[in-house]
């Protein structure tokens, strides 16, 4: 501990490394609240980083177990709020294989452009 300002100045001028523990997430907007890590951080540098998962676990198949198919739409657009369609296109193509639906052209080709539209907007949302 320094006592004069001489001291001070030189305890001042020193080169000190210092190490920072940072909590990043699961606030955060870049983890979608679904990730939270524990960072080491020298600097710019991570020197270690310890990830803590599920976060953002909702209980979509404990809502699901006494709905029918037809039901559980509602639930399949609350899994990835910023591509509603994309989710439900998948729980169609899902439940229709198990059913043995044949989809025409028409319908197969007007989902993937659904599909398409779906991606985009989620990639523009996160420039």
């Amino acid at each position: 501990m320094p006592l004069t300002p001489v001291d001070t100045l030189e305890s001042a001028s020193a080169e000190r490394e210092y190490v920072w523990t940072l909590n990043f997430g699961p606030q955060h907007p870049a983890t979608h609240t679904t990730l939270r890590l524990v960072l080491t951080l020298d600097g710019e540098k991570v020197l270690n980083a310890v990830p803590y998962i599920g976060y953002l676990h909702s209980g979509f198949e404990k809502l699901g177990e006494h709905l029918d198919f037809n039901q559980y739409v509602t639930i399949v657009d609350r899994m990835n709020y910023l591509s509603p369609l994309a989710n439900e296109i998948a729980w169609h193509h899902a439940v229709e294989k198990l059913l043995g639906i044949e989809l025409t052209p028409r319908c197969r080709y007007l989902r993937t452009i659904l599909a398409e539209l779906m991606r985009m907007h989620d990639h523009l949302l996160n420039l």
